[in-house]
Formats: C-alpha cells, structure tokens, sequence
C-alpha cells in the first residue's frame, strides 16, 4: 500500500492533480469504507468543477456524488490530515507536513472513453478497502 505505519488515520486527504476525477472518487469511495475517519480531496491544480463522468460512474456503482467540489491543497487541509494519499504521482509533501504519506499511482481518466472512469474507479475502491482492512476500519459493503 506504500503507508508507513498501520495506525488508524483520524483523517485522510486524497490529493491528484485536478481534484475533478480520481481524488473526488476516492474522496467518495473512502466515506463509505472508512466512515470514521474524515475524508477529504484536494488538488495540486484544481480543475475547479466535477466532470459528469465522475459522478455517473460514483453513482452507478453506488456511491454518493453530491458535495463533491473541485478544490486546492491547502496548508489547512494538510495540516488536519493524518494520512495524505498521493493518487497522481506530482505531489510532494513540504518538509511541515507531519503526517503519513502514501502514493497509489491510479489512472487519470479525465478526457478517456468512460470504461477507464470504471477501472479508476474499481481500483480505486480494492485499495480503499485494502487500507480499510489493514488499518481496522468496521467493514462496510
């Protein structure tokens, strides 16, 4: 999983580029598996919208879509993060962050045929519940 510690997280961020596909699914996907915790998404560059194809595909495999909201990776959102999950491969931590650190390297679908939405999305939920499992999340279906 790329985590440094098995400790359960208080809070996660998911980060990717645009904060429009992968991070907000995970975001999405992540309430649902690891309902204890707080869970957040940000971008390094945010789209600033939700592309339809995010939420079609959240939906479709029911998942919730509102409240999804394109948006920065911020020295407050860092700051309440326990774990921040890197899902795009650009992001760095900075030298404050005090946090744990993963980076799961998950498909960009923005602007692909809508069954690499699917894929992102299923690969996204395994390693949701895989963290779920090894961190001691109740089990959610």
């Amino acid at each position: 999983m790329g985590t440094r510690s098995l400790k359960r997280p208080a809070s996660i961020l998911f980060i990717c580029y645009g904060n429009a596909c992968r991070s907000p699914m995970a975001e999405s996907v992540g309430r649902r598996f690891l309902s204890s915790a707080v869970i957040v998404s940000a971008g390094i560059v945010p789209l600033g919208f939700i592309p339809p194809e995010t939420s079609a595909v959240l939906r479709e495999a029911g998942f919730e879509d509102s409240g999804l909201v394109s948006k920065p990776v911020t020295e407050e959102r860092l700051a309440a993060a326990d774990l921040a999950i890197d899902l795009s491969g650009y992001w760095t931590p900075p030298e404050t962050f005090r946090g744990e650190t993963a980076s799961w390297p998950v498909t960009d679908p923005y602007r692909l045929p809508l069954d690499v939405w699917r894929r992102t999305r299923d690969d996204l939920i395994a390693r949701i519940r895989e963290l779920a499992r090894l961190r001691g999340f109740a089990a959610a279906d």
